[in-house]
């Protein structure tokens, strides 16, 4: 049975690479990235490649164990041989560039859409504001012309692909359950129900609130706002305000803290993979 590109496993380590890129908008230079993918003697070599491969490396995946990820034309040609070459962006898909109107992959970005934008937009290494865009030394969120994109590589179907292929080395979320159920204690005490270790009803309707009523669960309360408010603490007034939402990303936050997800108090489907995979390996009622 084939992995699918949204096993929980794959959805962190996609979200926790984007953000850890996104961390190092600003820096530059690409020494930090050779030196961390074991490439030391690489150092003034064009590095976007190498920032890609950095990123996956802070979520526990080595994309090299995929393919030679230094090099942009192998990672097209790559992706079209698994089937993850696509006409479309997406969140966490990689970007490829060509500058030169001859087809040839020439730099990669991380990309995430930005719906408010007619270009298209991508975190990348490498790079610079006005100079060179492929070797400019820089990391920054850059807006790209379709013009200038061959395509995207999915790196949801990179990822399953390498699990389905024994390439796959891990990543925190992919752990699994060392021996016994679960702790769920930390995660029963940031929804407010009862500590005790076995994942009941309270407790799915609880986490099930939470999520519902995040921007990524699309603002929803299926067991009415009242009921979100007592999870979250908020006042019961059965109005969903300011006060409620700064309630809610500060249960989101200890939500994420109990199953080891990024905090950002942001409900997304990262913290979703990590809650998931805590909920798995729990004893039940």
């Amino acid at each position: 049975m084939s992995t699918s590109p949204n096993d929980p496993r794959v959805v962190a380590a996609v979200d926790t690479a984007l953000r850890a890129m996104l961390e190092e908008v600003g820096h530059v230079g690409g020494d930090k990235y050779w030196d961390a993918v074991g490439k030391s003697d690489f150092r003034g070599y064009a590095w976007c490649g190498a920032f890609q491969v950095w990123g996956f490396l802070q979520a526990g995946v080595n994309l090299m164990n995929a393919a030679w990820w230094y090099y942009v034309p192998y990672i097209k040609n790559f992706a079209q041989q698994i089937g993850a070459w696509s006409d479309e962006p997406g969140y966490g898909r990689q970007a490829i560039y060509e500058w030169h109107g001859d087809g040839i992959a020439d730099h990669v970005g991380a990309s995430w859409p930005d719906p408010a934008a007619t270009l298209y937009r991508a975190v990348e290494g490498n790079t610079s504001m006005g100079g060179s865009q492929d070797n400019g030394n820089g990391v920054l969120v850059k807006y790209r012309y379709s013009e200038d994109i061959l395509g995207w590589v999915d790196m949801h179907v990179v990822l399953a692909w390498m699990i389905d292929n024994g390439r796959w080395d891990g990543g925190t979320a992919a752990a699994p359950a060392q021996s016994g159920p679960t702790d769920i204690t930390a995660l029963q005490r940031a929804v407010g129900a009862d500590p005790d270790n076995v994942l009941g009803p309270d407790t799915r309707q609880r986490i099930l609130a939470v999520a519902a009523a995040s921007t990524w669960g699309g603002n929803e309360f299926p067991f009415g706002v009242e009921y979100a408010q007592r999870v979250v603490g908020a006042e019961p007034d059965g109005i969903w305000g300011e006060n409620s939402e700064a309630a809610h990303d500060a249960v989101v936050g200890r939500i994420q803290a109990a199953v080891g997800a990024y905090r950002d108090e942001i409900y997304g489907p990262a913290t979703n993979a990590a809650v998931s995979i805590a909920l798995a390996g729990a004893e039940t009622a």
